[in-house]
């Protein structure tokens, strides 16, 4: 199991190419989960639900003007 000690570290997962390697035929059921405070593993996590998370990787896919699949060879609609 992979750990993120900072929101720089998971974003670099996230945006490092491998959601747009993800084929758009395949939905991303979740990109992060909430879990009682003393479960997390670094004090960055504490504060930041769900829906914020959510919020910010699509400002960033946005802002760099990416996408999921963007890589995977199957455009759908795009």
């Amino acid at each position: 199991m992979r750990r993120f000690n900072s929101y720089s570290d998971y974003f670099k997962l996230v945006f490092g190419g491998r959601v747009q390697k993800i084929s758009i035929d395949i939905v991303i059921e979740r990109f992060a989960g909430e879990v009682p405070p003393r479960f997390l593993v670094s004090k960055p996590w504490e504060s930041l639900r769900y829906d914020h998370v959510l919020a910010m990787i699509e400002r960033r896919m946005a802002e760099r003007g990416t996408w999921q699949g963007r890589k995977s060879g199957n455009q759908g609609d795009r």
